[in-house]
């Protein structure tokens, strides 16, 4: 899918995204501009040789420490509402990325894709709250591991023709802490179906939001699948792939207070792809498919 947009909306968005930057904001712009026209710079320092970055590398640094967001500071601050008021409300970052997303065309919803990947900062002796993190290895027997950081991502997955170049349209990326266990929530999440609503009431107490429990890890928990679809194809090396799509419908996390997730039921799905002999190729993807309405 291809981003069509005027010389006026490119520079109504570019100065939108200035607005954003609290401090040094031409100087964070330029850092910007730096970051997508070199996707092969090995150190942050060389940045300050690109073209689009007119200043020294020390101004490269004021920028990067200089980086906060008005409404991130306010949350660490404590902050209900601005000390000064401001001549127009900006804004928030997300909403101006969105409104850059072309509404879809060959399908009735938006595509999100959220994942977990990891940055490996195995000499950053001095950089805070590094852990253990996923990293391949084509090495037998050595653990797949390595020192860094984890960070969610939240991206739109655009449409595309034949012939486009596979991209993603990013919205949010967080850093995982350490202490979180949110890497392994992926693989190991316990989610329930849906309840058996009874038309009678059955008396006084809290209404029942989930049903049988499903744990990924247990097949003896999971119960008859709503749809099982399967297909072949034949990958670049020859080899028939045979893929199993088992479909779970109106799954349930289980949620909280700040995060009412019994009220969003989605559909389960585990993908399966073996060869001819029956051997598994990779291991099983679990996915989720969720339709939220606003």
């Amino acid at each position: 899918m291809a981003i069509i947009v005027t010389e006026t909306e490119f520079q109504k968005f570019r100065g939108e995204l200035h607005s954003q930057f609290k401090n040094l904001a031409d100087s964070t712009m330029e850092l910007l501009d730096a970051l997508c026209s070199n996707n092969k710079t090995a150190s942050v320092v060389k940045l300050s040789l690109n073209p689009l970055f007119r200043r020294g590398h020390s101004a490269l640094f004021k920028a990067i420490g200089a980086l906060s967001f008005r409404e991130v500071s306010k949350v660490e601050n404590g902050e209900g509402e601005d000390s000064q008021p401001r001549e127009k409300e900006e804004m928030p970052l997300l909403e101006l990325i969105a409104e850059v997303v072309q509404k879809p065309e060959q399908r009735p919803f938006y595509l999100l894709g959220l994942d977990c990947t990891s940055v490996e900062r195995q000499f950053a002796k001095t950089l805070a709250d590094r852990g253990m993190v996923y990293q391949p290895t084509q090495i037998k027997g050595n653990k797949p591991i390595t020192i860094g950081h984890n960070y969610s991502m939240l991206a739109v997955i655009p449409e595309r023709q034949e012939g486009d170049a596979p991209w993603t349209i990013p919205l949010d990326m967080s850093r995982i802490l350490t202490e979180s266990n949110s890497n392994q929530k992926g693989i190991e999440q316990v989610f329930y179906q849906s309840p058996v609503i009874s038309e009678t009431p059955v008396g006084k107490g809290h209404p029942t939001w989930y049903g049988a429990r499903f744990a990924l890890k247990e097949p003896d928990t999971w119960h008859e699948p709503s749809s099982v679809t399967q297909f072949s194809y034949e990958n670049r090396r020859g080899r028939i792939v045979n893929v199993t799509i088992t479909a779970w419908a109106n799954m349930l996390m289980r949620g909280g207070k700040a995060t009412p997730t019994h009220k969003f039921p989605f559909t389960l799905l585990r993908i399966e792809s073996i060869d001819d002999s029956g051997k598994s190729l990779f291991k099983s993807m679990w996915l989720i498919v969720m339709a939220l309405h606003k």
